[in-house]
């Protein structure tokens, strides 16, 4: 009886050792990724976070309320089609003409996001020719699975990066099973030499494989735009 006792307590320990080994292995690599991100380059960075990644891995960015579309760098050119209203209504490769009547040329904000229902219509032109659709702004989640992600990252700028904002506090990473925590307080110069702070709370999700297959945060974007000086309008 003693002897399978202690087999039962060894077995106990070792499920327990294991257990804890795997999130604390799990903390050190989002550990890591920040470290990188403090003093790393573009490359070392976005490296660091691709080897971390499960094929089945999705970014969960938040929700906003638009028409679930992504324009170019140019502004004006419709570049992703990703969830209704704008599949029904918009193409790949559209040119923007106007939206509500501002030119899509124009300095101001076109105003595809704003109130939930809104109506928001599109001159564009497909294929050369001019046309006219109107849609209704909907609940859109930020999403982004795998290929999006490495696609995205593949874009950004060296220069930028080292532009990037830096963060002045990170707060103890928290790991519990296959879940971590992480929140930190960033700060980046506004056009008046001004720094413009805010928190980012983040949580990661790790697959018994050791994978990363869920990124989520929320953070203060709009706090941190409003001193800028931007702020909401209702249109």
């Amino acid at each position: 009886m003693s002897k399978l006792k202690l087999t039962f307590i060894v077995i106990i320990m070792s499920i327990s050792t294991l257990s804890f080994a795997d999130s604390e292995s799990n903390k050190a690599k989002i550990k890591a990724l920040y470290d990188v991100y403090d003093t790393g380059t573009v490359k070392e960075f976005t490296a660091t976070y691709v080897n971390m990644l499960a094929d089945d891995f999705y970014a969960w960015n938040g929700r906003y309320i638009g028409l679930g579309f992504g324009m170019s760098d140019d502004g004006e050119t419709i570049e992703r089609v990703l969830r209704s209203p704008a599949i029904d209504h918009l193409k790949v490769g559209d040119k923007v003409i106007s939206v509500n009547g501002i030119l899509a040329s124009s300095d101001d904000d076109l105003p595809f996001q704003g109130l939930l229902g809104g109506e928001v219509t599109i001159v564009l032109v497909r294929n050369d020719k001019k046309m006219t659709v109107s849609m209704n702004r909907a609940v859109q989640l930020n999403t982004n699975d795998k290929a999006n992600t490495i696609d995205w990252m593949s874009t950004w700028d060296p220069k930028n990066w080292a532009k990037r904002a830096t963060r002045l506090r990170l707060n103890p990473i928290i790991a519990e099973g296959n879940e971590v925590y992480a929140s930190y307080e960033s700060s980046q110069k506004n056009d008046e030499g001004v720094d413009v702070i805010g928190w980012t709370i983040e949580r990661y999700v790790f697959n018994e494989e050791g994978d990363l297959v869920v990124s989520a945060n929320l953070d203060e974007s709009l706090f941190m735009a409003a001193q800028r000086g931007y702020f909401l309008v209702k249109n």
